[in-house]
């Protein structure tokens, strides 16, 4: 059987927080996805970089991302769907 992970924020996949219970996550989450060979895409980068400069990137509840927002991190992510997949 074969699982995929996906997990958007910095909280699992940076590491870089504070609580324990975070950092243990996102340890956890690495290894995991080294021993069964599977890709995790950075998504905290893209985020922290060009969202807060983007405001039509957020929905109307100035939290989530708007369609346009989703689209950045689609293109973003795409190159490495692509390689995964084998595209």
């Amino acid at each position: 059987m074969r699982a995929e992970i996906i997990a958007i924020g910095d909280e699992l996949t940076s590491g870089q927080r504070l609580d324990t219970n975070s950092q243990w996550l996102s340890e956890r989450l690495g290894e995991i996805a080294n021993r069964y060979g599977v890709t995790v895409f950075d998504v905290h980068t893209i985020t922290k970089a060009e969202l807060p400069s983007h405001p039509e990137y957020f929905s109307a509840d100035g939290f989530h991302p708007s369609d346009q927002g989703y689209e950045l991190w689609a293109s973003a992510m795409w190159p490495t769907v692509a390689r995964v997949i084998g595209e």
